[in-house]
């Protein structure tokens, strides 16, 4: 139509960290399956790299929830305690903006955030 405005933008990056602490089954090493837990949730949170891995979908909110069960499938970990997201982008104004502590992304409030893992995520290991 004649009155219809179109605008296309281009997406903008949510950069995400997660940080949590896992309990890794006896006989695994620590090490290891961080490499294993930090490799794995890249591919989690990059839903546009071609794998046959599990991954989030572009525009659906992620919980904590959603990535501690995830989490929880990886071989070597038996258990997942709190997990929480840390996410940093650019404002219009081209200033960061960080939030830290977050247990749930709203991407329908902001249709025009992607995810993008960052590239190391903080992996602690229970006492």
């Amino acid at each position: 139509s004649a009155f219809t405005t179109i605008t296309v933008r281009n997406f903008s990056f949510l950069t995400v960290t997660v940080n949590t602490t896992i309990t890794v089954v006896n006989g695994y090493e620590f090490q290891g399956v961080q490499k294993t837990v930090e490799t794995a949730l890249k591919l989690f949170l990059s839903p546009w790299i071609s794998t046959n891995s599990p991954q989030i979908t572009i525009d659906e909110n992620i919980s904590a929830d959603d990535v501690i069960h995830f989490i929880r499938t990886i071989e070597g970990v038996s258990n997942v305690e709190k997990l929480t997201f840390n996410t940093t982008r650019l404002s219009p104004d081209g200033d960061f903006i960080t939030q830290t502590d977050l247990t749930l992304l709203s991407l329908d409030k902001n249709p025009e955030l992607i995810i993008a893992s960052n590239t190391n995520h903080i992996i602690n290991e229970r006492d």
